[in-house]
């Protein structure tokens, strides 16, 4: 199973699946060991306070690089053993294309893919 990543929303076909069946993929390939829903929702609460700071007519340009060191935060837990690969590699591969696009729509592809990673996850990863 692959890592699902923002890059699949401009394929017709891939676009209806990537909040469905490639997030619950997703969620399937970087669970196990390493991975908690206290951990996730560690990350994905930052994600969303971004998105708040857009919507509150933030440019999405001053907040590129804070969103860009999300990265170096997944890589920092995962040298601690706070997340696992599956994880620090979804984080990183969809950074990275969003630093590469510079588009704030990507940013809100990547806000509603990572919304349905953890809603696979509730339940099935321990606290």
């Amino acid at each position: 199973m692959t890592i699902a990543t923002i890059r699949e929303y401009d394929d017709p076909e891939k676009r209806v699946k990537l909040f469905s069946d490639r997030a619950e993929e997703t969620f399937k390939a970087m669970s196990g060991r390493n991975l908690t829903f206290t951990q996730l929702r560690r990350f994905y609460n930052q994600i969303l306070s971004y998105r708040e700071q857009i919507g509150a007519d933030k440019p999405y340009e001053e907040l590129l690089p804070y969103i860009a060191m999300v990265k170096a935060k997944a890589e920092y837990a995962y040298k601690r053993d706070k997340i696992n690969d599956g994880f620090k590699r979804f984080i990183q591969s969809n950074i990275d294309q969003l630093c590469d696009s510079r588009k704030v729509d990507d940013f809100f592809i990547f806000c509603s893919l990572f919304e349905a990673v953890v809603a696979y996850s509730k339940g099935n990863l321990s606290n």
